[in-house]
């Protein structure tokens, strides 16, 4: 299964057009600000912006009203008041990087490796041998095709 990243983009920088409350889910950035923040996707396809010092994830976008829709008080930080003119920043916060952090310790946890040994044939008649040592699920099949003196081999992985 593939891990759903926060989007990261570059220069994402505004201010906001008013100032917004501790709960509102909706704000106003100052006019042309709008174009440096990316229509954001699904659940899967979202991203995370910083006013003053708290984070919020953006869920919606509306060229029209010149507002984002977001959730507040995103990874521990706390929904708070934010004054017009305020900094509005598309940033790669930290649970961004924890998500890239533990999707690549699990695939280095879940590699293995496999190793390919072929011999002159000597203890296998006067066929070479081949072992194989599979790892991380990966399957591999070997069919002796005798007739053609071949063995075709098959390496997937899920």
């Amino acid at each position: 299964m593939a891990t759903n990243f926060l989007r990261i983009f570059n220069f994402g920088l505004g201010f906001l057009g008013v100032s917004v409350n501790s709960t509102s889910t909706t704000i106003t950035l100052q006019e042309g600000d709008l174009d440096a923040f990316p229509a954001p996707g699904s659940s899967s396809d979202r991203y995370r912006i910083v006013v003053d010092r708290e984070v919020m994830e953006v869920t919606g976008r509306n060229e029209t009203t010149n507002t984002l829709t977001v959730a507040r008080a995103q990874e521990g930080t706390t929904g708070a008041s934010h004054l017009a003119m305020a900094v509005v920043s598309l940033r790669l916060t930290a649970a961004g990087v924890r998500s890239m952090q533990d999707a690549i310790n699990t695939l280095e946890n879940s590699l293995g490796t496999v190793q390919i040994r072929v011999n002159s044939g000597g203890d296998a008649g006067d066929r070479p041998r081949i072992n194989f040592v599979a790892g991380a699920g990966i399957t591999i099949v070997a069919v002796d095709n005798e007739p053609n003196n071949e063995v075709v081999v098959t390496i997937s992985s899920p």
